[in-house]
């Protein structure tokens, strides 16, 4: 299928890199999008601590092209990050033709892997704090857990390889559960799970899906009054599969209570989705 050349950017050429390139981020766009981008130029990049993905380079007027779109977003780099989402968020999966539809889903699975990164963090002023620190191997990023006393011991401490998203830090009403955002790898994001038992605090890891790592996220996105239960997003491809599911999942035992591929069908997700997660999220779609 042939479609116009995308109009050049204003301010930059399609050699090199020039100050108008550097707003355009990624991502698949619906129908409703009035320009196209070329699958041969579609990449995705992840650096560490910077997970913004971006696209680069303009495609040359040869290359193949699909009915997807051109991203053509502001040149304002303070707000790349928002933007990215933002494009996401206002495509329309019911636009894209079934050949476009896998493209789609793995560029909102590494764009959403990420996503904290356009999220500052801040600290609750009282009840469980999270503080983090430089490992004793390179790379590494240690995690702690404390109370609201000023200098009082950890609660529970782990450290990893992978990057740490302090912004997602989230307790429940309760203060017997907490979350965490991990992502070990570029584009596979997990969920550490923290819940206080009788001995003690304890750290569960909820990957994407039980897969070997490919591309996806484990998110929260609420906690149920009571103490007893969380929702949790899950999107993941990998050994040639791909799945999406939403689910109640029971703290004690981390078994799902009830678990669906849309969310709407499921009475906790309708009242007690956190505001944000709604917002920020590209899970909803």
């Amino acid at each position: 299928m042939e479609d116009e050349a995308c109009p050049e950017e204003p301010g930059a050429s399609r050699e090199g890199g020039g100050p108008g390139q550097r707003g355009i981020l990624s991502a698949h766009a619906g129908a409703q999008i009035a320009f196209i981008r070329t699958v041969s130029s579609f990449r995705l990049r992840l650096e560490e601590y910077n997970h913004v993905v971006r696209i680069g380079g303009w495609p040359a007027p040869n290359e193949l092209r699909i009915g997807l779109g051109c991203m053509r977003l502001s040149t304002d780099e303070e707000r790349d990050d928002e933007r990215a989402l933002e494009a996401l968020a206002r495509v329309d999966p019911q636009g894209l033709p079934d050949t476009d539809a896998s493209l789609m889903n793995n560029a909102v699975m590494r764009v959403n892997a990420s996503r904290w990164a356009a999220v500052p963090a801040s600290m609750p002023s009282k009840g469980l704090q999270l503080r983090t620190s430089p490992g004793a191997q390179a790379g590494q990023t240690c995690v702690s857990l404390h109370g609201g006393a000023a200098g009082s011991a950890p609660l529970w401490t782990q450290c990893s390889h992978g990057v740490v998203w302090p912004a997602s830090f989230s307790v429940n009403r309760e203060g017997n559960a907490a979350a965490l955002a991990v992502q070990p790898m570029a584009g596979w994001r997990e969920l550490w799970l923290l819940r206080k038992q009788a001995g003690g605090w304890t750290l569960s890891v909820l990957p994407p899906a039980p897969t070997l790592p490919g591309i996806g996220y484990a998110e929260l996105a609420g906690w149920v009054p009571g103490g007893r239960q969380v929702l949790v997003a899950r999107e993941a491809r990998g050994e040639g599969r791909y799945q999406r599911r939403y689910e109640v999942l029971d703290l004690a035992t981390l078994a799902p209570r009830r678990q669906a591929s849309d969310p709407s069908v499921l009475g906790a997700f309708q009242r007690w989705q956190m505001p944000q997660w709604k917002q920020q999220s590209v899970s909803l779609r």
